[in-house]
């Protein structure tokens, strides 16, 4: 008897262009994006993204995701799993974030739960995360602490700061009305060793069809 495996692979590759709002200053980019899912089995997936974005002051950004993920509990949408994500930048910018080389890793517990025309998503994130440090800022701050140890006065904290423990949590809500409007809303907060991140998101979605 013969079986024959589908391999559950689903590749998407897309081109933008768009325009990044910056303070005092307006940037447009053109992105180039890969994304993939690989159902390894029924229990287990996994998630790998690309984007590299060329910015019209000729810098050059470099974004990659990976995640796995393993359902727990299909009954109650309940997954456990890990991700890595590592962004880059050529220059350093003042009107929007360029890391040099920012490296996270953590492991997620994530609950989805979708009725009708109402999804929701919860995800709470322990790990690991640095951001790196450029040449020329490691150099000035050198310089700095240099002149502070003679002259006794603080420096300020070094700018590398290695590893840091990061938690962070993640809900997000999506409701359809009249077959057309959608309303969805996403909230992210990170605590990242001594700061922390927020991100809101907000939007309405008409689909025509």
């Amino acid at each position: 008897m013969e079986t024959n495996t589908i391999l559950a692979l689903d590749v998407n590759v897309g081109y933008s262009h768009d325009v990044m709002i910056a303070p005092r200053d307006l940037f447009t980019y053109d992105g180039l994006e890969i994304l993939s899912f690989w159902r390894i089995k029924d229990s287990l997936e996994m998630y790998v993204s690309g984007f590299y974005q060329m910015v019209s002051d000729d810098n050059n950004l470099l974004n990659l995701s990976g995640r796995l993920a393993w359902t727990v509990s299909e009954k109650q949408n309940f997954r456990l799993g890990v991700n890595g994500h590592f962004v880059t930048a050529d220059t350093d910018s003042e009107y929007y974030w360029t890391p040099f080389w920012l490296q996270r890793y953590y492991m997620f517990g994530e609950f989805k739960k979708s009725y009708r025309d109402t999804y929701a998503r919860f995800e709470v994130r322990v790990g690991v995360s640095d951001e790196g440090v450029r040449d020329e800022e490691r150099d000035e701050y050198d310089e700095k602490a240099y002149r502070a140890e003679n002259e006794g006065w603080y420096p300020g904290p070094d700018p590398d700061q290695g590893w840091e423990s990061i938690i962070g949590v993640t809900a997000a809500y999506r409701r359809k009305f009249f077959n057309h409007l959608e309303l969805f809303g996403e909230l992210n907060v990170d605590y990242v060793g001594s700061y922390s991140e927020q991100e809101v998101i907000i939007g309405v979605t008409w689909n025509f069809f």
